[in-house]
């Protein structure tokens, strides 16, 4: 005669959720399983959609871009080739260079922080090591970024470089 399963408190319980019970322990195994194939295209290679590099002097600097349109279209530039400019320091907080092209602005009052790169006038593209707030358009922000010192080291310090921007 069959009898309720007794817990290790003695209580019972119906046949259906005893069952359920010792077979929820591989029920979450296979979860976690199948959800570990699930990680986005950086995890599997994949170039990642929303992010750009900056290369100088052999450092590659992975640059989160801003959604707006700006960003957009340089993205969009880059994925028919590389972009090379000559950057300047300026002000003691910036290097700056010319793209050699236009793209839409969509300027507005921000504040400008160590690793945001930043679209000026339309047709210069801007590294800031510093803070500054200005009508601008951010293209975006170097990842790991977060002081003046940090930027500046890896944009190999004081003086002119060349930038290479790719995505």
């Amino acid at each position: 005669m069959w009898q309720r399963p007794v817990t290790p408190k003695g209580h019972t319980r119906s046949a259906a959720m005893f069952k359920f019970s010792r077979a929820l322990p591989a029920l979450a195994a296979a979860a976690i399983i199948a959800l570990a194939g699930c990680g986005g295209a950086a995890q599997q290679g994949m170039p990642e959609e929303d992010v750009m590099y900056i290369t100088v002097n052999g450092n590659r600097l992975t640059v989160d871009t801003e959604d707006n349109a700006s960003s957009r279209a340089l993205l969009e530039r880059l994925r028919s080739g590389d972009v090379e400019v000559e950057m300047s320091d300026y002000g003691d907080m910036e290097k700056v260079g010319c793209l050699g092209f236009d793209l839409p602005r969509s300027d507005s009052r921000i504040s400008v922080a160590p690793g945001d790169v930043i679209l000026y006038l339309g047709n210069q593209i801007t590294v800031y090591y510093d803070v500054n707030s200005r009508n601008f358009t951010r293209i975006g922000h170097v990842r790991g970024v977060n002081s003046r010192a940090d930027m500046l080291q890896l944009l190999g310090g004081a003086g002119d470089i060349t930038a290479v921007f790719s995505v």
